[in-house]
C-alpha cells in the first residue's frame, strides 16, 4: 500500500498541471482570436450574393465574366456626410434619402439615392425614405424636385414639452397625442397630432 501512495499523488500532481496548461492555452488562444472581423471598405460582388449587414450598392456592371453573367456590384460601408447609392440598395439604418436621381449611370438604369445621416436638428427627406428611430415628420410637401416627384418629409427629433407632427409620421416610443387637426396645411392633408413626452 505504500507503494501505491506516492505513484497516484504523482498521478495527481501530472493531472493537475496538465489541466491548468491545457485552460491557460486555450485562454491564450481565444484572447489572440479577434471577435470582429472589420470588412474592407469597398468590395465587387456578384449579384446573387447577399449584400452584408452595413453595406450599400454603388455601382452596378452587367454581365460580368466573373460572376457567371451575373451583374456585379460595387459594395461599401456609407459615408456619414452623404453619398449616391443605387435604388435596389439596402439603406442602413439611420440613414436617409435625401435626393433620388433617375436612370444613374453607375447604376445601370436603376434610380440614385442620394442618402446621409440626418441632423437632430431637422431635414427634408424623400417619400420613400426611412424614417430613424426618434424622428418625427412635422411637414410634408408635394412632388419635392429634389426626390424625382416623391412627397418631401421634413423630419426632425421632437421637444419634449410638445410639437406638432403629420399622421403618417412615427411616434416615437414615450410619447403621448394629446390633440388631433384635422388636415393639417403643413402636412399636406395629413391629420396633424400634437404629442407630448409622457
Amino acid at each position: 500500500m505504500k507503494n501505491v501512495s506516492p505513484w497516484l499523488a504523482r498521478l495527481l500532481v501530472a493531472l493537475v498541471a496538465t489541466v491548468t496548461a491545457l485552460t491557460v492555452a486555450a485562454a491564450t488562444a481565444q484572447a489572440a482570436t479577434p471577435t470582429t472581423v472589420r470588412p474592407a471598405t469597398t468590395l465587387s460582388i456578384c449579384a446573387n450574393s447577399p449584400i452584408p449587414s452595413g453595406y450599400v450598392i454603388t455601382g452596378i456592371s452587367t454581365g460580368s465574366p466573373s460572376c457567371s453573367g451575373y451583374a456585379q456590384y460595387t459594395i461599401q460601408t456609407p459615408v456619414a456626410g452623404g453619398m449616391t447609392v443605387c435604388g435596389n440598395s439596402p439603406i442602413p439604418s439611420g440613414y436617409v434619402i435625401t435626393g433620388v436621381s433617375t436612370g444613374d449611370v453607375t447604376c445601370d438604369g436603376y434610380q440614385g439615392y442620394y442618402i446621409r445621416t440626418p441632423a437632430a436638428g431637422g431635414v427634408t427627406v424623400c417619400g420613400n425614405s426611412p424614417i430613424p428611430s426618434g424622428y418625427v415628420i412635422t411637414a410634408v410637401s408635394t412632388g419635392d424636385v429634389t426626390c424625382d416627384g416623391y412627397q418631401g418629409y421634413y423630419i426632425r427629433t421632437p421637444v419634449a414639452s410638445g410639437i406638432t407632427v403629420c399622421g403618417n409620421s412615427p411616434i416615437p416610443s414615450g410619447y403621448v397625442i394629446t390633440r388631433t387637426s384635422t388636415g393639417d396645411v403643413t402636412c399636406d392633408g395629413y391629420d396633424g397630432y400634437f404629442i407630448v413626452l409622457a
